[in-house]
């Protein structure tokens, strides 16, 4: 039985969906030496440059000096790691069948690219078990479509108004908007300059109420994951910046709006006052 999962390769975290299930596991990858009960070992398939290799996905991975987070590399060139890593294969099946629906910015030649990368069969070992994994498709929809279908479920978009998501990643921002019908608006996707929770963290991380505290200057990472986690407590020190991070959430956000209103320009002032607005991403989380 073909198995549907929904993928969405961000650079926090890979966040997978299927039929209501939905899990996530950190974007890093880390190539190991030997057999671990944790690692995945890529016997032979599609993919001849991994044969013979086995490698770690998530938090595990951390451990390792040679982990490889991925927003320093294409999404393309760690999708099947990341992916063979994250799925959760049925147990003591010997093939696994998936189609995937996945999300990029730009879906026209990352999409192409993504789609080579992880089509065909890859035979690995996983937990000690052998296993096929048959990849039979991969769609590719733009970034956004999914805040903006969800939040329709859910009665958040007007009628027959403009509809502004904001998909805030781990490293982007990207503004969208969709029409009354739900279609991409052309020429109105944009990159904001802000960038995503990482541009926030990094303004925290130069706060003297942080910085002040701690031994080195504060690791934008370990601000990423305190967010991440609601704790507001930086590392093992357990400094918290939890008394301004609203501050610091606050100007964030309303940079952002600011500037995807900025750059959506005519469109959105022309309807400004039948806009809807959506936020979605790695800043809800």
């Amino acid at each position: 039985m073909t198995q549907k999962v929904a993928i969405d390769l961000g650079n926090r975290f890979v966040k997978l969906s299927d039929q209501g299930r939905v899990w996530s596991v950190e974007s890093i990858y880390a190539d190991v030496q030997g057999s671990t009960d944790k690692a995945v070992e890529y016997v032979k398939g599609s993919c001849e440059e991994l044969v013979g290799k086995a490698w770690i996905v998530g938090h595990g991975a951390r451990n390792y000096r040679r982990g490889i987070r991925t927003w320093t590399t294409e999404k393309h060139e760690s999708a099947l790691r990341l992916v063979l890593g994250s799925l959760e294969l049925p147990r003591r099946a010997k093939t696994a069948d998936f189609e995937l629906v996945m999300s990029l910015p730009n879906p026209g030649v990352e999409g192409i690219q993504l789609q080579k990368a992880l089509v065909g069969e890859h035979h690995i070992i996983d937990g000690g078990e052998t296993v096929k994994v048959i990849i039979e498709s991969v769609k590719v929809e733009p970034e956004g479509i999914g805040a903006y279908r969800y939040g329709y479920k859910q009665g958040l978009t007007k009628l027959n108004s403009i509809t502004g998501i904001i998909d805030l990643g781990g490293g982007t921002a990207i503004a969208t908007l969709f029409d009354a019908q739900g279609s991409q608006i052309e020429g109105a996707r944009v990159v904001l300059r802000r960038g995503g929770i990482y541009g926030l963290a990094s303004d925290i991380a130069v706060d003297p109420r942080l910085s002040s505290q701690v031994r080195s200057t504060p690791k934008v990472e370990l601000i990423m994951d305190a967010i991440a986690e609601g704790s507001y407590a930086y590392g093992v020190q357990g400094v918290s910046f939890a008394s301004f991070f609203d501050e610091y959430c606050e100007l964030w956000l309303k940079g952002i709006l600011s500037e995807a209103l900025n750059r959506w320009g005519y469109l959105a002032r022309r309807n400004w006052g039948d806009l809807s607005r959506g936020w979605g991403g790695s800043a809800s989380s």
